[in-house]
């Protein structure tokens, strides 16, 4: 691990705010994890558990991947230590990578140990390489995103209101999924598509979205670019 990806670490596991977020989407996910082995749940079917368990893991990491990119990336930036870090001669480019593959990793633990109780604790009768495809295409939109919002966050002014409009935004796809999991599994039904097949597809999609986004962005972006770039808590 380079010394940047340390002192990502070392700042992710000592903010005070990130462990209160942290807190609060572990007892999110407690109950969750209680509320996708209820029968009421389980009694709507296989291909809607599915759907909710993705729901709730999307919405879980993108929860916790949004406020470490606010309060990493973010705050770095408005602190100017990233325009320090540039002035110094590390690649901003670098720095993305470093700060994403940590708030990746650490975004990830709370979500894979829901994953994991969901399955343990329910009577699939799907196999089990047919679920993990499903949690890795979550790992891998995931991590897409996060590199994309790192890059953007660097190039937006209002650094309040892109946090703003990330969290709610999260919470409003989460919820559309949740609200929508019925008609959506009643149309996969009819059309004998496998619930799997299509989260998967969905996500390739949006991970190909969010890749052409980064590399557009990061063409344009460079070490002058991103200290002349100011930012302000508004």
């Amino acid at each position: 691990m380079s010394n940047m990806g340390k002192g990502a670490v070392y700042y992710l596991t000592r903010s005070k705010s990130l462990l209160i977020d942290t807190a609060i989407v572990a007892i999110l996910a407690t109950f969750m994890s209680f509320a996708m082995q209820m029968g009421a749940l389980q009694s709507k079917g296989e291909d809607y558990l599915v759907l909710m368990l993705y729901a709730v893991i999307l919405g879980l990491t993108s929860l916790q991947s949004g406020a470490m990119i606010v309060d990493l990336t973010a705050k770095d930036k408005l602190s100017r230590r990233i325009e320090f870090f540039a002035a110094s001669g590390i690649a901003v480019k670098e720095i993305i990578k470093q700060y994403s593959i940590q708030i990746f990793r650490f975004s990830g633990i709370i979500p894979f140990f829901v994953f994991m109780s969901c399955y343990y604790f329910t009577d699939w009768t799907m196999s089990f390489g047919r679920i993990v495809c499903v949690y890795l295409s979550i790992l891998v939109l995931s991590f897409c995103e996060i590199v994309a919002l790192n890059i953007i966050v660097l190039d937006v002014k209002r650094v309040k209101l892109f946090k703003n409009v990330l969290f709610f935004g999260n919470f409003a796809l989460v919820y559309l999924i949740a609200m929508s999991a019925e008609r959506i599994t009643e149309l996969v039904n009819q059309h004998h598509i496998g619930i799997d097949y299509l989260i998967i597809v969905v996500d390739v999609a949006l991970c190909m979205m969010f890749a052409l986004l980064s590399f557009f962005k990061a063409r344009h972006m460079s070490n002058e670019t991103v200290i002349r770039r100011d930012g302000e808590w508004v």
